[in-house]
């Protein structure tokens, strides 16, 4: 791989964090309003988060 593609997928794999965050972000919103109980159950919620980066 040249230098300018891995700078090119390297951009878009920031992007592509930023937005899963977001969107993220909106989902605990939306599950805090219709299910907040939810959000303490082990293993569903903020805390549960995992990544892979």
């Amino acid at each position: 791989m040249t230098a300018r593609a891995l700078r090119s997928t390297a951009v878009r794999v920031q992007a592509l964090r930023a937005e899963a965050e977001e969107l993220e972000a909106e989902i605990v919103v939306l599950v805090e309003a219709m299910a907040p109980k939810l959000l303490r159950l082990r293993g569903v919620g903020r805390s549960a988060r995992v990544r892979s980066w």
